[in-house]
């Protein structure tokens, strides 16, 4: 018998390949973690190659066999989407993986791209999807220990400031100021005002790190 999260998985419709044609795996696989996030789904590593292989066969079936999903391409698009390289991602194969800042910019922007090329997504309830994302984006901050040091008004570590953006510390500027701008992009319509204060507060606080 099937587990919950299977089913799920196997009534995922194909994406017309028009859809799809063109972007690169990086991105196909952010936006299947986006999808299995939204449907409460842990994007383990057999997760995600299931769900890339529903969602996308002409891109992660494998080579002569097109009936079966390429594992390999999903591993190797899955590590290259690590910190170190597209920096998209951050978890393991085991415990499951999550999207960075720039990770879920990238589900984003993806989405749109397969939607204007005529994809044929059959997402329901897209503006609820779209709350769900920006709830999810106020979850993750107020769940940053950058986030309860600052209400506590205690002492914000340096490398709380650097993880909170999806950072090793002592990252370069240009990343830094890359991913505080996209957290702020993606909480601009919130009307949580701790959660602005609080970014206006490390705006100012790390001025040197910027």
């Amino acid at each position: 018998m099937r587990s919950a999260a299977a089913q799920v998985i196997f009534a995922l419709d194909p994406i017309e390949s028009r859809g799809y044609d063109g972007i690169d795996h990086d991105r196909l696989i952010a936006y299947v973690v986006n999808l299995l996030d939204h449907r409460e789904i842990r994007a383990t590593f057999e997760n995600v190659t299931a769900a890339a292989f529903r969602l996308f066969p002409d891109v992660f079936s494998l080579a002569g066999f097109p009936e079966y999903p390429d594992a390999a391409r999903v591993n190797r698009t899955l590590l290259h989407g690590g910190p170190k390289y597209r920096d998209y991602l951050t978890g393991k194969a085991t415990t499951g993986y999550s999207l960075s800042t720039r990770g879920l910019t990238a589900a984003s922007e993806t989405e749109e791209m397969i939607e204007g090329a005529g994809g044929g997504l059959r997402h329901r309830g897209r503006a609820k999807a779209a709350r769900t994302f920006s709830e999810r984006m106020e979850r993750e901050v107020r769940n940053s220990d950058a986030f309860r040091a600052w209400k506590l008004q205690a002492e914000l570590p340096t490398e709380d400031f650097y993880l909170f953006l999806h950072l090793l510390p002592g990252s370069p500027r240009e990343a830094v100021r890359e991913n505080l701008h996209a957290m702020k992009d993606h909480l601009q319509d919130s009307a949580d005002a701790e959660i602005a204060a609080f970014l206006a507060y490390i705006t100012t606080h790390f001025k040197k790190e910027l």
